[in-house]
């Protein structure tokens, strides 16, 4: 008989934990790999779970934005993710700005050109 924050494994007590299956394990196989953006978990039921973290939604076996975006990459080209929200860099009030965090890095110099954020050399 094993104690009550452990299970059967094998003939053996193990932690209810996600590197032994949580507690409904018969098997004991460590829990599978959460989604992009989730962390595995034991949920209350004793099975192998995950969690989104803020700004993500759970849907299926996914966590998935529930904004239009959550980080700059899910934008395009010349976009950045502002609250939630892709924004033209270059179409927007602060288009001068944005283009110089944009380019500032790397180049040094963001201008923009007709929609278009063009970094220049210094």
């Amino acid at each position: 008989m094993c104690d009550s924050d452990e299970h059967a494994c094998n003939g053996m007590c193990a932690g209810n934990t996600i590197q032994t299956g949580c507690f409904l394990s018969a098997s004991c196989a460590p829990c599978p790999a959460p989604p992009l953006e989730g962390t595995e978990i034991c949920n209350t039921n004793g099975q192998c779970d995950f969690t989104c973290p803020g700004g993500y939604n759970k849907v299926g076996s996914a966590c998935a934005c529930a904004t239009q975006c959550c980080k700059p990459t899910d934008c395009g080209a010349n976009q950045a993710c502002n609250g939630g929200t892709c924004v033209d860099l270059c179409n927007s009030d602060d288009c001068t700005a944005s283009c110089v965090v944009m380019c500032f890095p790397d180049f040094g110099i963001g201008q923009c050109n007709g929609g278009n954020c063009n970094c220049v050399c210094i």
